[in-house]
């Protein structure tokens, strides 16, 4: 077995000794970090078998008796999934229209804020940023 030249540095003292190191009875076999193994003598035995996620796809399906599935039970727990999809939509369709009305009313507030005068085009960038921002921070 060859052991790598930096590791044999780290063994030597400064003033030239060797370390007493279990490196020196390490075999081949070894997991050792500190061991670097020369790789034509691993390169035989090396088998990398690898596997994609497709082949994991088509793999054989089990399969199921209809006999086997409690029915009632599968119906039951699709109404339930049911109204709890049903209840989160009138949720968001309540909340879209709260968003609606608070974006009309921000309309109407940054369209009384332009002015005639040499403040108009300020204002109405002002507007333009309050719409855009309430837009953002909603969305």
């Amino acid at each position: 077995m060859k052991v790598h030249a930096s590791i044999k540095g780290l063994l030597t003292s400064k003033k030239g000794r060797r370390h007493k190191s279990n490196l020196d009875d390490t075999r081949e076999d070894s997991c050792s970090p500190a061991v670097f193994v020369t790789p034509s003598s691993t390169a035989p035995r090396l088998s990398i078998n690898r596997t994609s996620p497709l082949d994991e796809l088509l793999l054989p399906l089990p399969s199921i008796d209809p006999s086997d599935v409690d029915w009632e039970l599968r119906v039951r727990s699709l109404e339930r999934e049911n109204e709890k999809l049903r209840k989160e939509a009138l949720v968001r369709e309540e909340e879209y229209k709260r968003l609606q009305r608070l974006y009309s009313a921000l309309l109407k507030k940054s369209q009384s804020m332009t002015v005639n005068g040499k403040n108009e085009h300020k204002n109405k960038k002002q507007a333009s940023f309050f719409i855009w921002h309430f837009l953002l921070r909603v969305f």
